[in-house]
């Protein structure tokens, strides 16, 4: 694409060594030198000058949300009401864009300081909060009978994100769970979902929410500045 060895000794031997001499040299001295296409293309660049389409920037390959838990928290029932909350924020997020995601990574901060990162990559896509809450549950559990103690902090991401196609039912009918999105339950999971975005979106976020974050109160830091927190 640029000017290799070769094209370089050629220019070199009329005289050319810099981009301004590139520039200044007539188009039929490059073409006799070089040829019409070469010619035309490094006369082009010389000049600054560049035919191709500009490309947007691709699809965020990643999700993610985490929040602060004070001094820690050492409860199951308290963790788990935190990973809840934490994945119907995200979940919500990748239902907004139209995106699903396979790889859910959890990673938790411990009091001394020190962190364990789990992940899971499941065999279809998911969105759902109970998806995204299912997984966390047992990712937070795997890391902390690594490092016991409070947990200061806690993140759940998605990667491996796709375009959230029409879902399709899985085979055999089975009842199946959250992490199925094709089994009954996955689809009640993510019709509860979708209901639950309508109604946030027509009276408000507080307007609709799980009952064990409404009772659970909140342990964590407000949300204003959770969601700097936030990343896609």
């Amino acid at each position: 694409w640029g000017v290799g060895p070769v094209r370089n000794a050629t220019l070199a031997e009329y005289g050319i060594q810099t981009v301004g001499d590139l520039a200044q040299a007539s188009k039929e001295h490059l073409t006799a030198w070089l040829g019409p296409g070469a010619a035309n293309h490094f006369h082009a660049l010389a000049w600054n000058r560049d035919g191709r389409s500009v490309r947007k920037p691709g699809r965020a390959g990643s999700m993610g949300s985490q929040s602060a838990l004070g001094r820690g928290l050492t409860r199951e029932t308290d963790l788990s009401v935190a990973l809840l909350r934490i994945a119907d924020r995200l979940s919500a997020r990748l239902r907004k864009k139209g995106r699903a995601g396979r790889t859910i990574t959890v990673r938790a901060r411990f009091a001394d300081m020190r962190a364990v990162t789990r992940a899971i990559t499941l065999p279809a896509a998911v969105s759902t909060t109970a998806a995204l809450h299912s997984a966390a549950v047992e990712l937070l559990a795997d890391a902390r009978r690594e490092q016991p103690g409070p947990v200061t902090l806690v993140a759940i991401s998605m990667s491996k994100l796709e375009l959230a196609g029409p879902l399709q039912l899985e085979l055999p009918f089975s009842v199946g769970d959250a992490l199925h999105p094709g089994s009954p339950v996955g689809a009640a999971q993510l019709s509860v979902d979708e209901q639950i975005d309508k109604a946030r979106e027509r009276f408000g976020k507080d307007a609709v929410g799980r009952a064990s974050v409404v009772l659970g109160g909140s342990r964590g830091v407000p949300d204003e500045f959770r969601e700097l927190a936030e990343k896609d």
